[in-house]
């Protein structure tokens, strides 16, 4: 790139970039340089200083000192929102997509966004129960069980409700497996 250089009372001057050292003298051109250097060093000191502000500032506070922290305390403590303010937002954002809702509808937000409901929902979510499992041994549960009452009323004896238990864990066994099965035909 070149350097356009006007000088009074004469023509445009173009040169290669950087050789405009070349018009200035000797001691003026160290000065510039140097004033450039101290500006650099200036502005890294302040880049510096900005740097550490931000990474101060970026740290998440710890509002209380638990010695056993769940999961959703540990995932609140290492975002930068408080974790008040995280669950008093939660609870906003629930009670604005409430009211836009049926009355039915309205009514079963509340019963699935329950405390107990959701701490349920986190504590069998860590468990090594897989959807696959649980919908064939609910499945086997529901025919075995109907199947069983029709088998009992017909021969005439009690109902054994250990029955229920035992198809529901067969139906686990065999859903884990079909999608084990079905993984590998995948692959």
């Amino acid at each position: 790139m070149t350097e356009n250089i006007k000088f009074e009372n004469s023509e445009e001057l173009t040169l290669p970039e950087g050789e405009i050292e070349l018009l200035l003298p000797k001691g003026e051109v160290e000065q510039a340089q140097n004033t450039e250097s101290e500006t650099l060093a200036l502005q890294n000191e302040k880049l510096a200083e900005s740097r550490r502000i931000i990474s101060e500032e970026a740290e998440p506070k710890q509002l209380f000192e638990t010695d056993q922290a769940t999961d959703d305390d540990i995932s609140i403590k290492n975002s930068l929102i408080p974790q008040e303010v995280a669950k008093f937002q939660a609870k906003q954002n629930l009670k604005n997509v409430r009211k836009d809702l049926g009355t039915t509808d309205r009514i079963i937000s509340k019963i699935i966004h329950s405390p107990v409901l959701d701490k349920l929902s986190e504590k069998s979510s860590s468990s090594v129960a897989r959807p696959s499992g649980i919908l064939g041994g609910s499945i086997l549960a529901f025919l075995g069980s109907l199947s069983y009452l029709i088998f009992v009323k017909y021969v005439g004896i009690t109902y054994n409700y250990l029955f229920f238990f035992g198809f529901f864990i067969i139906g686990f066994i065999v859903g884990i497996f079909i999608e084990f099965i079905l993984k590998l035909s995948r692959h």
